[in-house]
């Protein structure tokens, strides 16, 4: 489907003069990725306002995505498999987020589960993949890139576990 899509869209705009048809593979990759993304996004956000977590899905994504990004890992056999994914992902860090209720658990323990995570992903990260292949200069890049994304992730983390009043 999102494959099918990509693909009219680059031949009109191969049709238009746009783009060039030598560079067609790679024009329905990119534009593959884009929808797929978008659709992903696009569920986020519903998801998010449909249970009212439009706060926690907009923090996990800004701190998910650029992770995402640089420590690569696991990818779906197909786009709707990733669509599919990603919407379980989303949902349950809504699940996990109205169970704990951001303010309700241990803070040392939600510090705890966010450093574990966050170590976790500085150790392994970043995972090649068939797709995207990494040379030691690119390998080290991203490493450094990870590792700051990471320090902003638990900076944030604590700011939003410190700041929050526990009941009593």
């Amino acid at each position: 489907m999102i494959k099918e899509l990509a693909k009219r869209i680059v031949d009109y705009q191969i049709t238009k003069k746009y783009l060039d048809i030598t560079e067609r593979s790679k024009y329905v990759y990119a534009y593959e990725i884009t929808i797929n993304q978008l659709i992903n996004l696009l569920i986020s956000f519903i998801l998010a306002l449909i249970l009212r977590e439009v706060y926690s899905i907009m923090l996990f994504l800004v701190l998910y995505i650029p992770i995402r990004k640089y420590s690569g890992g696991f990818h779906a056999s197909s786009n709707e498999k990733c669509i599919l994914y990603s919407s379980i992902v989303i949902w349950g860090i809504i699940l996990i987020t109205k169970i704990l209720l951001v303010c309700d658990y241990d803070r040392n323990l939600g510090f705890t589960i966010n450093g574990m995570l966050m170590l976790y992903v500085n150790i392994v990260a970043p995972i090649e993949t068939n797709n995207k292949k990494l040379d030691i200069k690119e390998r080290r890049r991203y490493k450094k890139y990870i590792h700051f994304i990471t320090f902003i992730h638990l900076i944030l983390i604590m700011i939003n576990i410190f700041s929050c009043k526990p009941r009593i």
